[in-house]
């Protein structure tokens, strides 16, 4: 994350920058790095409502903007081939990736009628109060947590 509204990664071990990728209008909030080794993607969210995603592969960016506000956290699905989203604009985005343009595309946005700060995924297999059965792998479950401070 960056306030000069730029992504790096660093080599810690030889000290040099890998990658730089620029193109954010606002501060970078938080990055988060795609959680399969056989994607070499991190995500940043910043101010503004926007997400990049960066292809560590070909250092090619590509920008995704529907929230209205600032991105301050991300879970992926349990497939791996997703995303939710959350912002301080009161809204959940669920993205997927697309295979035939090879990018993430907004595939509902949900009101969730508070500021939030952070989102996590439900693992398959984990009973959740208020469901009559464990999470199945196609089903996307989120807790989230904002300006209410309590979790739903």
């Amino acid at each position: 994350a960056s306030a000069d509204r730029s992504v790096r990664v660093w080599n810690f071990q030889k000290s040099f920058c890998t990658h730089s990728f620029a193109g954010h209008s606002g501060i970078v909030y938080r990055v988060f790095w795609h959680p399969s080794p056989q994607k070499l993607e991190l995500i940043s969210c910043a101010e503004g409502g926007e997400i990049q995603v960066h292809d560590l592969r070909s250092s090619v960016s590509h920008k995704l903007k529907e929230h209205t506000s600032t991105v301050v956290a991300l879970s992926f699905q349990n497939d791996l081939l997703g995303f939710v989203s959350a912002g301080r604009d009161n809204v959940i985005v669920l993205w997927r990736y697309d295979h035939k343009t090879q990018h993430y595309k907004n595939t509902r946005t949900i009101p969730v009628f508070e500021s939030l700060e952070g989102i996590v995924s439900v693992g398959v297999g984990v009973k959740c109060p208020g469901l009559s059965q464990p999470v199945q792998p196609n089903q996307t479950i989120v807790i989230i947590g904002g300006d209410r401070c309590t979790f739903r």
